[in-house]
């Protein structure tokens, strides 16, 4: 190898190192000018990006159809990772769909080299949107339109999915506005800050933090809400935790969210609510807790408002979806003050009302259960409609309510129910109750096909106190009572069930302002009525209890025309249409109708009884002289009686007194459930007075009684329809005669001539004069009628036998003069039945001593009572004697009791007399009124009428007179010089 050849090879490893460094240098020196040109290039980039994106932004909304953007600055720093947007302003139309103050985010570029694209702050600051919503058009946000009415494109599946890890580590929104207008809707909605912290989706357990306040209204005047929230969005089980508060918030900012009927809305809102929620793969858990209030609360359409002054709610909601069943459990309080709802014809006004309870619901696929424990209380409330009214002061309701529904419908409701202070009117008519009570419990059963027929059960006790019915404008009180209890049951088919009913001090039709003290008088009055049970099923399936009647008493007031004027009171204020004649009703009956028999009755009694002091008053204010009879029931009693043995007696036995010395025994036995008439019925009246019916028949047969009393014996026996009957009459000292006391009304004069007077006079005197001939023909020798009279034969048509009162009459007029031999009789006591005042006048009657009473009273004039002795030493010692006592008045009674009159109608009259001249003040002795006539006439009458039973007590109870023996009268003015009680035989 040559020297050349040699250098060369050792030349060739250093120029191949050269060439390397060379060549390396060559390469640095690339790099450097590329990295150069990089730098060069990147500021040039970080300096035009944020012109190209503030340009990029500006056309990208300005091809939105917006007129004009301006951007006053936009920044972005790649180090840092800040991206900043400063007074953007968009218009449109002349308006300004958007304004944003300042907007900036920082990226967290750390956290792309863990693929986690992370928002490490996002911040919006004085914004205000515009949101224009058309339904089935467009959606305007910010002047960016969203076609409404156009199909959206479907998303197609993405190829892979998200690898990438999202997350938000601080979002905050402060003073932003959204303007929202809709159909009806023009309201901007503040949100003057919102928080939102740590949503990371790599970390599901850490929960995000929300903060939010919003402000409704430009001003902040509508109130608005805040509130904390914990958020686990990401987590298997998600997670909501928080609370949210209202404060103030005023309902009238949402008026125009409403439907276009809702004229007015307005109400103050405010409280709190605590909610957590949980959800696992669709199984969602929550508890809610509610504090919240609503004030001044006003809501108003064309036909209706509706008021409240207050509204509370409390309470706690847990709900629960697991698999499909959902579940609720809910324990709160509601109340309500001052509330009111008007319409065109309604109005209803609630002072308050609480409700207070647990709630249970169950609903798993078409089945619901319903469970709760209530409490109700409602106050001061009334409801009108038109010209009726419902008022209470207080109702109470406790209880439990369960309800399920799948297949039907079934209600059960169990509890206790209190009113307090009701009050329901209906035009003149107006009910009132003290307080109603209601225990018990009630199902019902609501077939869901029509043809199912619906049942109903409910079964307690009820209790009522203090009841009235009044009609105000006749001033009458229709009924009332004070207490009422009783167990109740009712179902659907028909079936009522009534226990232990009990009804206190009840009082039927009474005018509250009776002219007179008989017109003041009730209908009736009763202590107590009891009844031990009452069944009814369907329609003719009856059992009834035993019934007990305590202290009844009766006023029947005739008028006239022989009307019971309150009964009469009573039915014309009934609401029914009395004018107005019942439509007969039609009915269409089909072929198997038309085969089946009626069902008939199926009753049994168990029996009634009257108890304590029973009184029917019969009273005839409106006739001259009044009539007032007194009837005391004893006894009263009725048997059992029963359709499984229709043909077994049932006992009757009737105990009463008339007056004070009228006996009425009515003993016997019926069979009422038999198809014909079965009966065996023994009657007793013994000395019943008669003159005092008069007022009952003397404008009907011209004749008044004038003295006499009644003495029967009826025996009555019926027997499939057919009557054997036994009656023996005896009337004691009875006669009558023409009335003239009360004429007709009276014949113009000239209009009867002198033949029609004439014969009308002496039609007149045949007619009496045919009468006591009639009746003395009857007269025994103690001047009185003792018959038997047998009726017998069919009920439809049964026959008299005047045999026995032919045959007295006969002998009785033969046998003649016996008064005079009974004269004679009577001494040493004759001398008191001799001398011309006293002896045996033209009448046929011996006239005795009248006893003499004081004038104007009913007082025994002096020397008196040693008269009535011997009178009833007398009658004990001649026990054949009867003595007919009659009471009369004469012109010395009259002239002191027209004074009387007089002297109280001047003391009531005296104030309106003062300004009158002298003259008229003498006019007051001018003769009666008609009014006070009738007062005049019926005072004097009950004066001699208390005189004649002031003598015959003195008789039967100091002497010991069978009271059959005396006799009374028809008060008279009789012409004497003293005022009495007359003694005749």
């Amino acid at each position: 190898m040559d020297l050349k050849s040699r250098f060369k090879s050792r030349l060739k490893p250093l120029s191949e190192k050269s060439l390397k460094a060379f060549e390396y240098w060559q390469s640095f020196s690339l790099k450097m000018r590329v990295f150069i040109i990089t730098l060069l290039f990147f500021g040039i980039f970080l300096t035009v990006l944020p012109y190209g994106i503030k340009w990029g932004m500006k056309q990208a909304l300005l091809k939105q159809g917006l007129e004009e953007v301006h951007i006053e600055d936009v920044s972005f720093n790649l180090f840092t990772g800040r991206f900043k947007v400063e007074n953007m302003l968009l218009k449109k139309a002349g308006k300004e769909p958007l304004k944003l103050g300042e907007f900036f985010f920082d990226f967290d570029w750390p956290s792309l080299f863990e693929k986690h694209l992370v928002v490490d702050k996002l911040i919006l600051l004085k914004t205000h949107v515009h949101v224009d919503f058309q339904p089935k058009k467009f959606l305007d946000v910010a002047g960016i339109i969203i076609p409404l009415n156009k199909e959206t494109p479907k998303e197609e599946p993405a190829d892979g999915g998200l690898t990438w890890k999202l997350g938000i580590n601080s979002l905050v929104l402060k003073n932003t506005v959204v303007s929202v207008i809709a159909p009806n809707i023009d309201k901007d909605v503040r949100f003057e800050e919102v928080a939102l912290n740590h949503l990371q989706n790599w970390e599901p357990s850490m929960p995000a933090d929300m903060t939010f306040k919003l402000e409704v209204g430009k001003g902040k005047e509508y109130g608005g809400f805040k509130g904390h929230m914990k958020v686990n969005a990401f987590s298997e089980t998600q997670k909501l935790v928080g609370q949210v508060e209202i404060n103030n918030l005023l309902l009238q900012a949402y008026e125009k969210f409403l439907p276009p009927e809702v004229e007015q809305l307005a109400a103050k809102v405010g409280g709190k609510i605590n909610v957590s929620a949980f959800n696992k793969y669709g199984d969602v858990q929550a508890k809610v807790n509610s504090d919240l209030k609503l004030e001044n609360g006003i809501v108003q359409t064309k036909d209706l408002q509706a008021d409240v002054g207050k509204i509370t709610f409390n309470g706690e909601s847990d709900v629960s979806l697991l698999s499909g069943e959902l579940k609720l459990q809910n324990d709160a309080k509601l109340s309500i003050q001052n509330a009111g709802l008007n319409t065109s014809d309604v109005s209803l006004k609630v002072g308050g009302l609480t409700l207070e309870g647990t709630r249970n619901v169950l609903h798993k696929d078409q089945s619901l259960q319903v469970k709760a424990n209530e409490s109700l209380t409602i106050q001061h409330t009334a409801l009108k409609q038109k010209g009726n009214q419902l008022s209470f002061d207080d109702l109470q309701w406790k209880g439990h309510v369960e309800t399920q529904k799948d297949t039907k419908t079934a209600l059960n409701v169990d509890g206790t129910l209190q009113l307090a202070g009701i009050n329901l009117s209906q035009k003149a008519l107006v009910l009132y109750g003290k307080t109603l009570s209601w225990q018990g419990n009630t199902d019902l059963d609501i077939p869901s096909e029509s043809k199912q027929k619906l049942k109903v059960k409910t079964q307690g006790k009820v209790a009522l106190d203090k009841w009235t019915l009044t009609n105000t404008r006749k001033d009458l009180l229709m009924s009332s009572f004070d207490s009422l209890d009783s167990q109740v049951g009712f179902a659907l088919p028909l079936s009522v069930s009534v226990k232990d009913f009990s009804l206190d001090e009840v009082t039927v039709a009474q005018f509250k302002h009776g002219k007179t003290k008989q017109e003041h008088l009730p209908l009736a009055q009763l202590k107590s009525f009891n009844l031990k049970h009452f069944n009814l099923v369907g329609t003719n399936k009856i059992n009834v209890g035993k019934m007990d009647v305590n202290s009844l008493k009766v006023n029947l007031d005739f008028d006239e025309n022989k009307h019971i004027h309150q009964f009469d009171a009573l039915m014309a204020s009934l609401p029914i249409d009395q004018k107005t004649p019942a439509k007969k009703q039609t009915t269409t009956h089909s072929k198997t109708d038309k085969k089946a028999k009626p069902s008939s009755l199926q009753l049994m009694f168990d029996g009634l009884d009257f108890k304590g002091y029973n009184r029917v008053e019969l009273l005839t204010h409106a006739t001259q002289p009044a009539m007032h009879k007194n009837i005391d029931i004893r006894t009263l009693s009725i048997g059992k009686l029963s359709y499984h043995h229709p043909n077994r007696n049932t006992p009757i036995r009737l105990l009463a007194t008339i007056d004070k010395y009228t006996k009425v025994d009515i003993k016997g036995k019926a069979k009422p459930l038999t198809k014909k008439v079965n009966m065996d019925v023994t009657t007793h009246i013994h000395d019943m007075d008669l003159y005092s019916f008069s007022p009952l028949i003397k404008r009907d047969l011209g004749y008044r009684i004038q003295s006499g009393s009644l003495n029967l014996t009826s025996d009555v026996k019926v027997k499939d329809d057919m009557l054997t009957s036994k009656n023996h009459v005896l009337l004691v000292g009875f006669d009558m005669e023409a009335d003239d006391s009360d004429q007709t009304q009276p014949k113009a004069q000239g209009t009867e001539n002198a033949v029609e007077k004439t014969a009308n006079e002496a039609s007149g005197l045949m007619s009496a004069t045919a009468l006591k001939f009639g009746l003395n023909m009857l007269r025994d020798s103690r001047d009185n009628i003792d018959l038997d009279l047998p009726v017998n034969g069919d009920l439809s048509d049964p026959g008299f036998d005047a045999t026995s009162a032919i045959n007295i009459a006969l002998r009785n007029a033969l046998t003649g003069g016996t008064k005079l031999a009974l004269t004679l009789a009577l001494q040493p006591y004759g001398a008191i039945a001799m001398a011309t005042s006293y002896a045996y006048n033209q009448a046929n009657k011996i006239q005795f001593q009248s006893v003499s009473f004081v004038a104007g009273k009913n007082e025994l004039s002096a020397g008196m009572t040693e008269y009535l002795d011997k009178m009833g030493k007398l009658l004990k010692e001649k026990k054949q004697i009867t003595l007919k006592v009659c009471g009369y008045y004469t012109q010395q009674d009259v002239d002191l009791l027209t004074e009387a009159i007089r002297v109280n109608d001047a003391n009531k009259t005296d104030n309106e007399d003062n300004g009158l001249p002298q003259q008229q003040k003498q006019a007051g002795q001018q003769p009666l009124s008609a009014e006070a006539q009738v007062e005049l006439n019926q005072q004097l009458y009950d004066l001699a009428k208390s005189r004649q039973r002031l003598v015959k007590d003195w008789l039967v109870e100091k002497d010991g007179i069978d009271p059959s023996r005396l006799t009374t009268c028809h008060p008279e003015l009789e012409q004497e010089k003293v005022t009495g009680v007359s003694l005749s035989m």
